[in-house]
């Protein structure tokens, strides 16, 4: 007497005959010029911080496991180019050469620059009160809403190697304002005794940053669906919530 099975009991089997299926791998380019909170490394490996954050979970709603490829800017920029990888995030568009081959998500996390002062330094209302100051900066950093103020020489800027040390600089006094995200601000006060907490004044400039994935790579349209279903969901917004009281 022939029985029949039904096909999804059959596929189950099956999969129980071939043993356990293997989680894909999800190829993550991280860029190593990210600073803290967005980035924390480890033995030079990328350990923590908002874009590892993410891109687990953009991973995780595919069943994915994540493979980090930390890379200093200008290998980012050609890894990016030759599309050898899959995904990409903390980064905006207006950071790299128009025409790239690339699928830009819509902007996930908004980041602000804003002014940090220094400790028993007042804080101005208008950026006009500021004419003469020094600004700490750090060095390759562009600051679109004060270019023209450093041009005409209303202000200057005085660079720092990394944002960390730019933020030390504030606090030891020898210049009293400085522009910085203001990610980065509240998790170096954070990590501060009380005497070199860095005040938070006007905001300088609001920006955002996306994930990007090669144009042409067979998995680019799903894995957009996955930061689309995030985003909908108010994951990113939350993630950046809770970076921000950390």
């Amino acid at each position: 007497m022939l029985q029949f099975w039904p096909r999804g009991l059959l596929l189950a089997l099956a999969g129980l005959a071939c043993g356990p299926v293997l989680a894909a791998t999800l190829r993550v380019l991280v860029s190593d010029a990210l600073p803290a909170p967005q980035l924390l490394v480890s033995n030079g490996r990328v350990a923590g911080g908002l874009v590892w954050d993410m891109s687990q979970q953009i991973a995780a709603e595919g069943g994915d496991r994540v493979e980090f490829v930390l890379l200093p800017r200008k290998r980012l920029e050609r890894t990016l180019e030759s599309g050898d990888f899959e995904l990409a995030c903390m980064l905006n568009p207006a950071w790299f050469k128009p025409g790239m081959p690339l699928r830009w998500s819509p902007p996930l996390i908004a980041m602000q620059n804003v002014l940090a002062i220094a400790p028993g330094k007042p804080n101005p209302q208008y950026l006009s009160e500021l004419y003469g100051q020094i600004f700490s900066t750090v060095r390759g950093y562009q600051y679109p809403t004060l270019e023209q103020l450093f041009a005409a020489g209303l202000i200057q800027r005085e660079d720092a190697p990394s944002e960390e040390l730019m933020l030390r600089k504030l606090s030891k006094g020898r210049t009293a304002y400085g522009v910085i995200n203001q990610l980065s601000l509240r998790w170096y006060n954070r990590r501060q005794p009380p005497e070199l907490h860095l005040g938070e004044g006007l905001v300088l400039a609001n920006a955002s940053v996306s994930c990007a994935t090669p144009s042409a790579h067979p998995r680019a349209a799903e894995l957009h669906r996955r930061i689309l279903r995030l985003q909908g969901s108010g994951y990113f917004e939350a993630l950046r919530q809770r970076y921000l009281a950390r």
